[in-house]
């Protein structure tokens, strides 16, 4: 059984590597730079407003870090998602989440976990390259190797994932986070690359629910194409979910056009 585990470790480990870059590096720096570009609508100026993603790749991240930009005036972008120094251990290669202090005041929020968080049993741990010199992929495979875990959301249904998220304190309060922002009756939602489907209702259900006034779901190619029927008949959905007080407007954008990778 020790021997089945640890294969389990290691097959997990190689699938993450294998459909994910091994560092930074192998991303051309101008892809990250029109990916900033791309977040600076959302995360810099007198309207920075907060990025949640169900992603759990490393690629927000690696973009957030990334802030060498050779121009005259570089986008700097608010990127505040909770960690900071273990007060215990300051100079630990690793960072952990500040519940108790400045997880409120959070911008960035990754709401079914991510690659580069661990649960260490004690406390949660956000592992940098920049601390420790190492990739996050081999990171991971170190932490895998001392029974720490990714913290995911890889549960099927949304009433198993809620019930993950619930039993979590750094998912809980994203969770929360996000519901009290889409309550907010003078915001607006950007959606991309997300299908709106069945199993996220946990998440979706919120704006349906909420004050926030306008919806904007990117779709990908042909918009009568079968999925992207399906997409714009749940986002309608959600919208008939408001009460007449708060009425909700979609609108449907061309998610290629948003080039976030450049063209």
């Amino acid at each position: 059984m020790l021997e089945h585990a640890a294969l389990l470790k290691e097959i997990l480990v190689q699938t993450i590597a294998g459909n994910h870059p091994h560092v930074p590096s192998e991303i051309p720096d101008e892809k990250f730079w029109a990916c900033r570009q791309f977040l600076s609508h959302f995360l810099s100026g007198d309207k920075a407003g907060c990025v949640f993603t169900l992603n759990y790749d490393l690629l927000l991240y690696w973009t957030l870090m990334h802030e060498d930009m050779p121009f005259d005036e570089p986008l700097k972008l608010a990127a505040n998602d909770g960690f900071g120094n273990d007060e215990d251990e300051p100079d630990a290669d690793y960072v952990v989440w500040q519940g108790e202090t400045s997880a409120h005041s959070a911008c960035v929020m990754f709401l079914h976990g991510a690659l580069h968080l661990f649960d260490s049993g004690k406390e949660l741990l956000k592992y940098t390259w920049i601390r420790k010199g190492v990739p996050l992929i081999d990171q991971a495979r170190e932490a895998l190797a001392q029974n720490a875990f990714p913290l995911f959301v890889a549960e099927g249904t949304s009433a198993q994932k809620k019930a993950k998220i619930r039993h979590n304190a750094y998912l809980y309060q994203g969770f929360k986070q996000f519901t009290a922002n889409v309550q907010q009756g003078r915001h607006c939602m950007f959606v991309f690359g997300h299908s709106l489907a069945e199993n996220d209702d946990h998440i979706l259900n919120r704006i349906g629910r909420g004050r926030c006034r306008k919806l904007y779901v990117g779709i990908y190619g042909d918009p009568i194409a079968e999925a992207n029927e399906r997409i714009i008949g749940r986002a309608q959905a959600l919208a008939a979910l408001r009460p007449e007080k708060w009425p909700l407007e979609v609108a449907f954008y061309d998610a290629a056009t948003a080039e976030i990778w450049g063209r």
